[in-house]
């Protein structure tokens, strides 16, 4: 498991048509239980969104299925990981990104938000 939140859980996943290509799932609870938080409809608008975005700096959508209680979201899976943790890891190390690392990283989000 990479990470668990309020809505859900992402896996680290591989082709099951062979190969070592890995991807990322993520695995919503559809039904409410006693220990479980409800998503509603969230995950279901969720999936419906990423197949829809097509863009180098936005995770590509793979695929999603409904197996059990579970929605499931296969995304491509970036081995570098996300911004989030890169500026947490460089703030614990405390140093700073370079100015042109900075404004690379914006004209990235700013071309992505574009799309959606």
């Amino acid at each position: 498991m990479l990470g668990k939140g309020s809505q859900g859980e992402v896996w680290l996943v591989v082709s099951v048509q062979g190969g070592s290509k890995q991807f990322v799932m993520k695995r919503f609870l559809l039904n409410i239980s006693h220990d479980t938080y409800a998503t509603g409809g969230e995950p279901q608008k969720e999936a419906k969104l990423l197949s829809k975005l097509q863009h180098p700096n936005i995770v590509q959508y793979i695929d999603s299925f409904q197996c059990e209680r579970y929605l499931n979201i296969v995304m491509t899976y970036c081995a570098g990981g996300d911004l989030y943790t890169k500026i947490k890891q460089q703030k614990l190390k405390k140093q700073l990104f370079s100015e042109d690392q900075i404004v690379d990283w914006f004209v990235q989000i700013c071309t992505a938000i574009q799309v959606i």
